[in-house]
Parts: structure tokens; C-alpha cells; sequence
């Protein structure tokens, strides 16, 4: 009785989860060799197998590249959802290569739309680890080689050996992103991203 509870909790999450997805892409038209498509935590749950949904994320980052469908996407958002927040950014130090970025919320999910100055391969390549960086636009995805099978072994595994030297890896952030998806039940198998840290003096 209880399993048959817990499963019909995860189905009725999942349902959620595509809705919301669908939503979405009833509003914008994603499509991933266009340059416009999800990526970080929502991505990753929707890849996930449903028995290993145990965490509900509280936003949905969308990735750009294509100016105009930057702009077709955000007046289509300003019509249902309620903006918070644009942000600019143009210069030299920015790292990650956002040029635009803006917040609104559908409900209580936070959508945030970035506009990069990079290519989808670029972000993967920059990204801390495999299972956050699968960029998706619900029928096609590219990711890193080994993130389909870490999300099925519950692997947490880093991009490659350079992950930590990228200008964005300070370390609050990088100890917050790592004990996020332990909680979220990855696995660091033999502490090879915590040996790192220990090396680099971050713990």
C-alpha cells in the first residue's frame, strides 16, 4: 500500500513536471539547432528515471543563443507571466558569456531566460558537472558522453579534469552545486570530486 502510494507521489509529480514543461513549450518554440532549449535541473529531472524523482526544482533555465528567438521568446513570456527582473550584462568579465538574462515566474516557478554569446557545445564544455549540462528541447539533446548513463547510475561526475580552473568555479559556489546533488542523491564514487577539493584546500 505504501509503495503503491509513494509510486502514485512520483506519478502525479512527474505529471506536474511534463505540464509545466509543455506549457512552456506551447509558449516558445524550443528547439535545439535553432539555439533555444533547456538546461540545469530541470533537464536533468526530465532525463531521470521516475523512481529517482525525489526533488522538485524551482525553476527552469532556458538557454539562447539566436537573438531573434531570444526576443520572439521573451514577448511571448511577457504576455502570461510576471517578469521580475532584467538583468545586463556586457562586459569583458563576464565569464559565462551572458548577455541578457531575464526572470519571470508562472505560478511559483521561476523561468529564467539567458541570451549567450557561445555555442550549446561551449556550455557543455564549461559546466561543472555531466548530469547538469544535458541542454534539451523535449525531443533532441546534446550533453556530455557519459550524463545519460550518471543519471542512471546516480553518478556525480565532473565535465573534465579543467572543471575547477574555470574563472566561474570560486569556491562557494562550487561546494554549494556539489552538496546540492549529493542531497539530491548522487553519488561521488571514490570522492574523486572531494579529493579536489581537499587538494585545492576548499575543505
Amino acid at each position: 500500500m505504501l509503495l503503491n502510494r509513494l509510486t502514485s507521489k512520483k506519478l502525479s509529480l512527474m505529471n506536474n513536471i511534463f505540464d509545466f514543461f509543455n506549457q512552456i513549450k506551447n509558449l516558445i518554440p524550443l528547439n535545439l539547432e535553432s539555439g533555444l532549449c533547456i538546461y540545469g535541473s530541470f533537464s536533468t529531472l526530465l532525463h531521470m528515471k521516475l523512481e529517482d524523482h525525489l526533488w522538485v526544482p524551482k525553476d527552469m533555465d532556458i538557454f539562447c543563443n539566436n537573438y531573434n528567438l531570444y526576443k520572439e521568446a521573451k514577448m511571448a513570456l511577457d504576455k502570461v507571466a510576471n517578469k521580475t527582473e532584467v538583468l545586463t550584462n556586457q562586459h569583458n568579465d563576464n565569464h559565462l558569456k551572458i548577455l541578457f538574462h531575464t526572470n519571470w515566474y508562472i505560478g511559483n516557478k521561476l523561468i529564467s531566460l539567458k541570451f549567450f554569446e557561445k555555442t550549446i557545445d561551449e556550455a557543455i564544455n564549461t559546466s561543472d558537472f555531466t548530469i547538469s549540462a544535458i541542454y534539451s528541447d523535449g525531443l533532441n539533446l546534446k550533453a556530455p558522453g557519459s550524463a545519460l548513463r550518471d543519471l542512471q547510475t546516480k553518478s556525480l561526475n565532473a565535465i573534465n579534469d579543467e572543471w575547477l580552473t574555470h574563472p566561474w568555479a570560486v569556491k562557494r559556489l562550487v561546494l554549494y552545486r556539489y552538496n546540492k546533488y549529493l542531497q539530491r542523491g548522487f553519488i561521488d564514487y571514490e570522492n574523486k570530486i572531494k579529493s579536489q577539493f581537499v587538494q585545492l584546500k576548499y575543505i
